[in-house]
């Protein structure tokens, strides 16, 4: 499936569960201080997460949205979904961070080791199941 500007937060999160992104999200006051009136202010946030990066395992790539609208969460969290799609796509021989402006630029920390591994051929844990199911079905 694939996704669509229409989706519910939760459909969005289905759509990149299958794509292999984790999700996460959070309804909170705190830190969000208050409206007009003195009020506690509420905001919600989404991050994607995936451990793996084009078949390396290593440190968690995180891509996230925040908003204090909370008729903005159906928006928010399918266009954090599209960065990473994006990101999917870019950066497949480095792995992305996330700044505070919200843009996405090399993580100059995770990518020599991503780097390193993808050279020496580390399968993350994923292939590596998978191979062993395909070895497992012709011994049988």
């Amino acid at each position: 499936m694939d996704l669509k500007e229409d989706m519910s937060a939760m459909e969005v999160r289905l759509v990149m569960k299958n794509k292999g992104w984790q999700s996460n999200d959070r309804l909170t006051n705190m830190g969000w201080g208050k409206d007009e009136n003195g009020n506690l202010r509420y905001g919600y946030s989404i991050w994607f997460e995936r451990w793996d990066w084009h078949g390396v395992r290593g440190n968690k790539v995180c891509i996230h949205n925040h908003t204090s609208n909370l008729t903005k969460i159906n928006k928010i969290t399918y266009l954090a979904a599209i960065k990473c799609l994006r990101a999917w796509k870019e950066f497949t021989n480095s792995v992305p961070t996330q700044m505070a402006d919200g843009n996405l630029e090399e993580d100059i920390i995770q990518t020599p080791f991503f780097l390193k591994s993808k050279r020496e051929g580390k399968l993350n844990t994923k292939e590596l199941a998978t191979m062993h199911d395909k070895l497992m079905q012709r011994n049988d």
